[in-house]
C-alpha cells in the first residue's frame, strides 16, 4: 500500500480505509507532493485520522521544510484539530511561509475558536511576521473587535510599530473602524500625527483641471527629518493625514521612467468605467508635468498598485477603499499624490 493511497482517503474523508491504511504505511512518510498525512488531515479537519497518526509517531510539527500541520488546522478553522496537535507536542509558535505562526494563521482566516486554543496554550500574540505584521494589525484590518480584544488580553502589544512605520492603530484610523481606534488608545497607542504643510508650486491649478473628475491632485511637504528618512513609514502617514482609507500598506518603488509609463497608463484608461479618457499625447505631457512638480531634486516615484509595464493590477480592494491606485512622487520636502478611482 502507497502513501498516495493513503492520501487520496484522507482527502476524500474516507476515514475507515484511511485508518485501515495506517497499519502499513508510515505516519511520517511524505507523498509525492511532498505533503505528508498529518498535514492533510489538519488542513481538512480529519480528527480521527489526526489522532491515529499522532498515537503511531507523527511528528505534531510535521516534516522539516514543510509547512507545520498546526498552521494548516488553525489557518483553516480546525479547532479540534489544533487542540489534538497541541496536546501531541507541536510548537505552539512555529512558524510557516513569510513567518506566519499558526495565531497569524488563524487571525487571517478570522478563526475565532482556532485563534483561542493557541491563545490559551501561550501563543505568543505579538510576534510578527516576515514583514512586521502581527495578529493584531490583521485583526484591525478585519474590524474583528471580538479578536483585537482577545489578542489585547492575551499580551498584544497596541503601541507596536513595524519597521515599515506601520500599527495597529494606525490600521484602524486608516480603515476607519472608530471603534477599534478607541480601543487601542485605551491600551496606550498613539498616533503620531504629522503636519504635512500645504505646498501649491506653479501649475498645479492648471493641473488639476486638465486631469479631470476622475483624478485627484494633492501636494504636501513634510518638515520632519526623521520621518523623512523612512520613506514607507512617511508615506503611510501622509495617506492618514489625507484621510485615504483602505491603501496598500507596501508601496512599490518604482525608477522615474517606469513612473512615466504608469501615469501615462492612468491618465489614459478610466479603471473604474473602461472608458478612455486623454489622448496618448497629452497623457505623455501630463505625466511629464506631475514628475516636474518636484523637481530640481531627483524624484522617488511610488505607487500602491501592481505595475506590470503594461497594466495595473493589485489595487487596494479593501471596503471602504476612498481610492484603487495612487502614485506618490517624492522630490526633497515635496510630496505630489496621484489617486484615482473613487467610490461612493
Amino acid at each position: 500500500m502507497s502513501t498516495a493511497q493513503l492520501l487520496e482517503a484522507i482527502r476524500a474523508g474516507k476515514t475507515r480505509k484511511a485508518l485501515g491504511l495506517l497499519v502499513r504505511v508510515s505516519a511520517d512518510r511524505a507523498g509525492a507532493e511532498g505533503q505528508s498525512p498529518l498535514e492533510v488531515a489538519a488542513a481538512l479537519g480529519r480528527t480521527r485520522v489526526v489522532q491515529e497518526l499522532l498515537r503511531r509517531g507523527a511528528d505534531a510539527d510535521g516534516p522539516a521544510g514543510q509547512r507545520p500541520p498546526l498552521c494548516c488546522a488553525a489557518g483553516a478553522g480546525k479547532h479540534e484539530v489544533v487542540q489534538l496537535l497541541l496536546q501531541g507536542g507541536a510548537a505552539v509558535d512555529c512558524a510557516c511561509g513569510h513567518g506566519w505562526t499558526p495565531l497569524f494563521s488563524a487571525v487571517l482566516g478570522g478563526h475565532r475558536q482556532a485563534a483561542g486554543v493557541l491563545l490559551r496554550h501561550g501563543a505568543d500574540a505579538g510576534r510578527a511576521d516576515a514583514d512586521g505584521r502581527t495578529p493584531l494589525m490583521a485583526a484591525v484590518i478585519a474590524g474583528d473587535r471580538r479578536m483585537v480584544t482577545a489578542l489585547l488580553e492575551h499580551g498584544a502589544d497596541a503601541a507596536y510599530e513595524s519597521p515599515f512605520g506601520e500599527s495597529a492603530l494606525c490600521a484602524a484610523d486608516r480603515m476607519g473602524h472608530v471603534g477599534l481606534v478607541r480601543l487601542l488608545e485605551q491600551r496606550g497607542a498613539t498616533l503620531q500625527r504629522v503636519d504635512f504643510l500645504p505646498l501649491e508650486p506653479p501649475g498645479v491649478q492648471r493641473l488639476r483641471g486638465e486631469l479631470g473628475e476622475l483624478f485627484r491632485l494633492e501636494t504636501r511637504t513634510f518638515p520632519d527629518e526623521e520621518l523623512a528618512g523612512n520613506r514607507s513609514r512617511l508615506l503611510n502617514h501622509l495617506m492618514v493625514h489625507l484621510g485615504l482609507h483602505g491603501i496598500d500598506d507596501h508601496w512599490r518603488r518604482l525608477d522615474p521612467g517606469a513612473c512615466l509609463q504608469l501615469l501615462e497608463h492612468l491618465l489614459t484608461r478610466d479603471l473604474v468605467h473602461d472608458a478612455p479618457l486623454h489622448d496618448a499625447a497629452s497623457a505623455r505631457r501630463l505625466a511629464g508635468d506631475l514628475l516636474d512638480l518636484v523637481r530640481p531634486d531627483e524624484p522617488e516615484p511610488y505607487t500602491s498598485a501592481g505595475w506590470d509595464g503594461e497594466r495595473v493590477g493589485s489595487w487596494s480592494s479593501v471596503g471602504g477603499a476612498t481610492f484603487e491606485v495612487a502614485v506618490v512622487i517624492l522630490g526633497g520636502p515635496r510630496a505630489v499624490i496621484l489617486y484615482t478611482g473613487q467610490e461612493d
